[in-house]
């Protein structure tokens, strides 16, 4: 009996050994970045409130938003940027994108860089936006590799001088 019981635990021990060093090497190759689990995620993108995603697209030199209206009042412009989230900081490099028009009673109220053109006109509760574009980007990820990246937007309803800052996520495939 004795003799069974040291078997088994040699057989637990050997087996246990084997399958710790197996993890261990798995993610040796994980955290080298041979092994890439991200791509088997999902795109998405999540805005809390405000907008939301309806459609976008990320190209090694522009990203491109359509986005929905759900705060509930009329928008009359909108600034969008995105920054690296995670391992990807640092290689989005874009110029945020703009939609509407921000001048109110002769003052011009976004600070941030760009300049507004008055295009778009108000983006009515419940309708999605033009396209918008965030242009002149360096996305430095090797195309059919995903990126995340984290999304700001400033949002000025109509009648207001008071903006509001909307914040979300954004794991794209870039094309």
């Amino acid at each position: 009996m004795n003799k069974r019981a040291q078997a088994a635990v040699e057989t637990l021990m050997i087996y246990g050994v084997t399958i710790f060093i197996v993890m261990l090497a798995i993610g040796a190759l994980i955290g080298f970045g041979v092994i890439d689990l991200g791509r088997l995620l999902p795109d998405k993108c999540d805005i809390s409130n405000a907008l939301s995603c309806e459609n976008y697209n990320v190209g090694s030199s522009n990203v491109q938003l359509e986005l929905k209206n759900i705060l509930s009042k009329n928008i009359q412009a909108f600034v969008v940027d995105i920054e690296g989230e995670g391992n990807d900081i640092g290689i989005w490099n874009c110029d945020p994108g703009q939609y509407g028009a921000l001048d109110i009673d002769g003052d011009n109220l976004y600070t941030g860089a760009g300049e507004f053109d008055a295009g778009n006109g108000i983006l009515v509760n419940g309708v999605i936006s033009d396209v918008v574009s965030l242009n002149n980007c360096d996305i430095q990820v090797p195309s059919g590799r995903k990126i995340n990246g984290l999304i700001t937007l400033h949002v000025w309803p109509v009648g207001s001088k008071i903006n509001q800052t909307v914040t979300g996520t954004i794991r794209a495939t870039v094309s």
